[in-house]
């Protein structure tokens, strides 16, 4: 072999796959001993996934499954994630205007607490028009708090230098 000869590149061994539900052509193994059916047709909107199957190396249980649904209101969306050990996030999220997509509040449960953490989250528009957070409220499952409150160079002093959020 020689400098100018073309390398050449194996296949190496699976340590992880991540297998989404994504609507598709295709039919047939997908990994983690896992199969998917073809679409009858084209896809009418952009492909959402429900759920992501995972696998590793070596495996001697069945492979995780974390799942995903979406809830619209007209002013915010709802993300719901249920992981393999049965914990849940739900994340509350705007939907249009400035804050479009910015999550304002999160919440971790399982099956034995229905609240396990808790947080809610402030946002304001900053320099440039630019979303920043305001504040951010923390709960665990005591009921213990946290509060802070984000300050900006701007809103201390008073001038028109680009903000930042270092004192």
């Amino acid at each position: 072999m020689t400098i100018d000869d073309q390398g050449k590149l194996n296949p190496g061994e699976m340590t992880r796959e991540r297998i989404y539900n994504y609507p598709t052509q295709y039919s047939g193994p997908t990994g983690c001993n896992t199969t998917t059916s073809a679409n009858s047709g084209a896809l009418s909107d952009v492909p959402k996934y429900t759920s992501m199957t995972e696998c590793w190396a070596g495996m001697d249980v069945p492979p995780a499954v974390t799942t995903y649904s979406i809830q619209s209101q007209p002013l915010a969306q709802t993300v719901d994630t249920i992981r393999p050990d049965g914990s849940h996030l739900t994340q509350v999220m705007h939907k249009g205007g400035d804050f479009d997509g910015l999550v304002y509040n999160e919440i971790i449960s399982d099956p034995s607490s229905p609240l396990l953490y808790q947080v809610f989250s402030t946002w304001e528009m900053g320099d440039y028009d630019s979303p920043v957070v305001k504040s951010v409220e923390a709960t665990n499952k005591l009921d213990q708090n946290t509060f802070t409150l984000y300050g900006y160079l701007k809103d201390i002093i008073g001038s028109d230098s680009p903000a930042t959020n270092q004192l």
